[in-house]
């Protein structure tokens, strides 16, 4: 489908879409995502929430499998890969990104569906999504997790049983529970700097030409660590 004929509100979704389904298909997350970020022209703020929804819908995978569980009619692993897909999307936004309007979440996954030859299966997106919805205006968390504390771990952070397993083994649960809520956030970027060619001052004040903003790190090495995208980055030497 040709990215530029594309409502605008529904295009970083469905170019989310397309590097999810090249995913499920065998391809390496960052290839299917640079070439669809690729496919169009985006402004920075949509390429972050394609970037966002797809590498947050992977990490979530588990944990969003689980409420398809809960609120559908077939579990997760039993429905159309491309409706499972949708499924993710529209749930991830529910749960995880709480800038984008409820509304705005289900209406662009059901949209979503129509332009991808699903409109039969729109009113149960549709149904799915609010029900969830109903939800969660009734109880902090609608998830229902297991009695055994190792896969309420593994379901409410999106981890195989068998890493939590280990890591209790070694840490214990109150440090497991710690380590999974911690490397699900996403990560900062830290740039060094080589002393040899340029000055933090040098590389800051490049960085503040197109508007990003910078927080040192500790002294040695020096660096820091900077807000916005990687394309605005000025070609900088020493970094």
């Amino acid at each position: 489908m040709d990215s530029s004929s594309l409502k605008p509100i529904s295009q970083p979704r469905q170019l989310a879409f397309l590097a999810l389904r090249a995913v499920h298909r065998g391809a390496f997350a960052d290839v299917a995502l640079d070439r669809v970020l690729q496919s169009g022209t985006l402004a920075e703020r949509d390429r972050r929430l394609v970037t966002e929804l797809v590498y947050g819908s992977l990490r979530r995978q588990r944990t969003l499998d689980a409420l398809i569980d809960q609120i559908a009619t077939r579990p997760a692993e039993k429905q159309p890969a491309d409706l499972r897909l949708l499924f993710h999307l529209g749930l991830y936004q529910l749960r995880y990104l709480t800038q984008i309007p409820a509304a705005a979440a289900v209406n662009t996954t059901v949209e979503l569906a129509k332009q991808n030859r699903l409109g039969g299966l729109a009113g149960l997106i549709n149904g799915c999504l609010r029900q969830y919805l109903r939800l969660t205006a009734t109880q902090t968390d609608p998830l229902e997790l297991p009695s055994s504390a190792l896969q309420q771990l593994g379901i409410l952070h999106s981890y195989p049983d068998w890493i939590v397993e280990t890591w209790q083994a070694q840490i214990g649960w109150a440090e497991t529970a710690q380590i999974c809520e911690q490397l699900n956030q996403p990560p900062y970027l830290d740039l060094r700097i080589n002393p040899l060619r340029t000055t933090l001052e040098e590389v800051e004040t490049a960085l503040a030409t197109v508007n990003i903003q910078t927080c040192r790190l500790p002294p040695r090495p020096p660096g820091v660590t900077p807000s916005g995208s990687l394309r605005q980055y000025p070609a900088a030497t020493g970094v």
